[in-house]
């Protein structure tokens, strides 16, 4: 198996995850890190913002969604996410 068919069958087993217990952590770090790996950038962001919707007081993912947007220059929204 390849590695990007294995990084697929990743996010599916991930996102499966979430689906059946949203309230662990641990499957939105993995999925966005699957989504990191495979240079996703946009697919990650959008697992941090819904992460950091479940769970508001978990500063990690407010911390790498800022670096996120610096990386892409979006210095204002990654302030943003640092004040937070």
């Amino acid at each position: 198996m390849s590695y990007i068919q294995t990084s697929l069958n990743e996010i599916n087993s991930n996102k499966k995850a979430i689906e059946l217990n949203p309230h662990d952590e641990n499957h939105y770090y993995q999925l966005a890190n699957t989504y990191r790996a495979l240079d996703m950038i946009d697919e990650e962001i959008s697992v941090y913002k819904n992460a950091i919707s479940r769970f508001p007081m978990n500063t990690n993912f407010l911390l790498n969604l800022a670096y996120l947007y610096s990386t892409q220059r979006k210095l204002l929204m990654a302030m943003d996410c640092y004040r937070k």
